[in-house]
């Protein structure tokens, strides 16, 4: 049965306001400036890689105290304010209706993830979500992850396709065993990967009918 899977942050979801505000309340709650400036191209890699990047911290009490503040703002009312990119919510209700199993794997947080997927009403279009802490220990890489949801779900890895935005799904993708799908909307550049880059959730739509 083929499968998709989905990236969150800037694949189906624009959360680059919330999180770069969440960015910004913990390191001014720390007294931390930033070394970079706060930007949606930081978002994607896992969140204390990101902090210790954009604070260029290296005691790493202070790091976990930052991601405690972000934690506590962004898992608050923070993550409730994420939009949908145009068209998802109609693209994923077609798939579920042609009976395509959906799977999340996302760098985000299961717990944000969750409420997310809630709060948009898509907690039933997906048969499971995979996140980097969904599992103690943590999964160490988005292509370890990806390659346990196949097993997980008797997946075939030529029966799946990743589909996210940045070079780090990519090489997800290519850990895994699977095809990718690139979306030009999202936070990476993909200008430079030799990959199918979509431009709206319709030509998904498109693309996924002529492969079933």
């Amino acid at each position: 049965m083929n499968a998709i899977v989905f990236d969150l942050d800037g694949t189906l979801v624009d959360s680059a306001d919330a999180i770069l505000r969440g960015f910004a309340f913990a390191l001014e709650n720390n007294g931390v400036t930033a070394r970079c400036p706060l930007e949606q191209s930081l978002i994607g890699p896992p969140l204390m890689q990101t902090l210790a990047r954009i604070s260029g911290v290296e005691d790493p009490a202070l790091l976990v105290q930052m991601a405690a503040d972000f934690k506590a703002w962004y898992d608050g009312e923070g993550c409730l304010t994420t939009p949908a990119y145009a068209g998802v919510d109609a693209m994923l209700k077609a798939l579920v209706l042609a009976g395509v199993p959906l799977f999340i794997a996302t760098n985000k947080r299961l717990h944000p993830t969750e409420r997310i997927i809630k709060a948009l009403g898509w907690d039933r279009h997906f048969r499971a979500v995979y996140a980097l802490d969904a599992r103690t220990p943590a999964y160490p890489a988005k292509g370890e992850m990806v390659s346990a949801l196949l097993v997980e779900h008797g997946l075939a890895t030529d029966a799946v396709i990743y589909i996210g935005d940045t070079a780090g799904d990519e090489q997800a993708s290519r850990q895994a065993g699977v095809q990718f799908w690139g979306v030009d909307w999202g936070y990476g550049d993909l200008a430079a990967l030799d990959v199918p880059v979509l431009s709206t959730a319709a030509e998904i739509l498109g693309r996924v009918a002529a492969w079933r």
